[in-house]
């Protein structure tokens, strides 16, 4: 939750609790009734989905179904591979050969449905921000629907695969919630200009911070959390 002093000229109210003066940006929660109608009706301000919650819960579905196939696989390997090294049989071994052969076949694809994954879910991270980490422009809700529409869709092709509804309705869920947090982050650039305004009325340094410094500070941001992890 983002809380500041009221800008001049804005309206002064107290609610929730709130010192007189001080305005409620916006509140960020794990979607729970109670909490969104406390930012709506109690603080008067915008109900933000959390992001840590919503990707746990797009990820879950389809994550947690590809990895019981790798593990299924590998065992499944361990178990035919196990079998041919005891086999005695030329016949015998042959056929285990080519039951093995068959299998490792599947491979693969599990590991390009897997980068499909991890991918997605690295550039849907990557796309909810205030600004687009690759060219450093302002991003509203028009372009954080584009960014997000792509791979979305990677994981609605792998929910045929993998999580089957489950995972569809995860999806379903998250993009229901791409208003709210497009809506956080327009409020995250309404603070910033008003305490901008706060700070500075030279119009130039205004216009240098939001079109210079805060582009670059998040593009180092970014960078550095890509190569850490």
């Amino acid at each position: 939750m983002t809380i500041g002093p009221t800008p001049p000229g804005a309206p002064r109210f107290s609610s929730g609790g709130l010192l007189p003066g001080w305005q409620c940006h916006f509140m960020v929660s794990d979607g729970a009734p109670a909490l969104i109608k406390l930012a709506l009706s109690g603080l008067a301000c915008v109900s933000v989905a959390d992001l840590f919650h919503a990707l746990r819960a797009l990820a879950q579905p389809i994550g947690s179904a590809i990895g019981r196939q790798v593990s299924q696989f590998n065992k499944k390997t361990q178990t035919l591979q196990q079998k041919y090294a005891q086999a005695t049989n030329d016949a015998k071994r042959q056929d285990l050969q080519q039951s093995i052969d068959a299998f490792q076949a599947q491979q693969p694809i599990l590991e390009e449905d897997k980068n499909t994954y991890h991918q997605a879910l690295q550039t849907i991270t990557l796309a909810i921000h205030p600004f687009n980490l690759f060219t450093l422009e302002w991003q509203l809700f028009g372009e954080l629907s584009t960014c997000l529409s792509t791979p979305l869709e990677q994981l609605s092709t792998l929910a045929y695969s993998y999580g089957g509804n489950k995972a569809t309705k995860a999806i379903d869920t998250f993009e229901q919630q791409i208003p709210s947090m497009a809506q956080g982050i327009q409020a995250w650039w309404r603070w910033v200009k008003e305490a901008l305004t706060l700070k500075t009325g030279r119009l130039e340094v205004q216009q240098w911070v939001l079109t210079v410094l805060l582009p670059w500070a998040s593009m180092a941001a970014a960078s550095g959390q890509n190569s850490s992890s």
